[in-house]
């Protein structure tokens, strides 16, 4: 289908693709009868862009109805539950990481952490979660309705200081030092590894953070993951957070 007439269907519909699905009679006649304009010339549907069109209605339809069944969040990942959030914590003391809680789009200060220059360090408002370290402790922030994506993410960083030493790790340096994007990248490549676990979303999200809020800065090509990602489902059965705890 012509890419403006595929943008403005399927946009104008994504948030009403069930009810869409109720009349498919009648849309099938008017997308029978629409004229587009392609190459300066005028032409109607074929079948097969007919088709596709109410394929992607039902794909769309499928996840709305998952998204709401299952609790999901940003990226349609899967929103952690209150279980996780006691499991996380668990896990966390019993490796000398504290949890701390904080609402949504606020920023407030981090329990315990200052800036180099002795002011209280602050939960930026767009992070949804963080790892922080001065060396010596550490500590994971979540927001409200964080989500397994966002958690793993900020718990690969903890993985990372495992293995290479926390003093290590905190000598690498942090935002817009050549650590960021040491760091940056590893967790990516760990992430790219356990595929498993994101939707389509959430790959799309960690390739746009990765290349444009950190390798653009140090002005390093883009990268790109070496699989099909239209393959990735845009939402994943549920996820036990213990499985997230065992990868390295």
């Amino acid at each position: 289908m012509g890419g403006e007439i595929t943008a403005a269907i399927k946009g104008g519909l994504h948030k009403s693709a069930k009810e869409v699905l109720e009349h498919t009679d009648d849309l099938k006649k008017k997308l029978d009868n629409l004229v587009i304009e392609e190459n300066n010339l005028k032409r109607k549907l074929t079948n097969d862009e007919i088709d596709d069109f109410f394929k992607h209605l039902e794909d769309v339809a499928d996840i709305s109805k998952l998204s709401k069944v299952a609790g999901r969040g940003r990226q349609f990942g899967q929103k952690l539950s209150k279980a996780d959030f006691e499991e996380i914590r668990k896990f966390l003391k019993s490796n000398k990481v504290e949890l701390e809680f904080h609402p949504l789009n606020q920023v407030k200060k981090i329990e315990g952490f200052f800036t180099a220059s002795g002011q209280p360090a602050l939960m930026p408002k767009g992070a949804a979660a963080i790892f922080i370290t001065d060396g010596k402790k550490m500590k994971i922030i979540l927001r409200e309705e964080a989500t397994v994506y966002e958690f793993f993410h900020e718990f690969m960083h903890f993985r990372h200081s495992k293995e290479i030493g926390l003093e290590e790790f905190y000598k690498l340096g942090g935002r817009d030092s050549l650590g960021e994007l040491i760091k940056e990248q590893w967790v990516f490549d760990i992430l790219m590894k356990n595929k498993q676990y994101l939707t389509k979303s959430e790959i799309d999200h960690a390739l746009y953070y990765i290349n444009n809020k950190v390798r653009n800065k140090f002005g390093k090509e883009p990268v790109d993951v070496d699989f099909d990602l239209s393959k990735i489902p845009e939402v994943r059965k549920e996820i036990k957070i213990s499985e997230i705890f065992k990868i390295k």
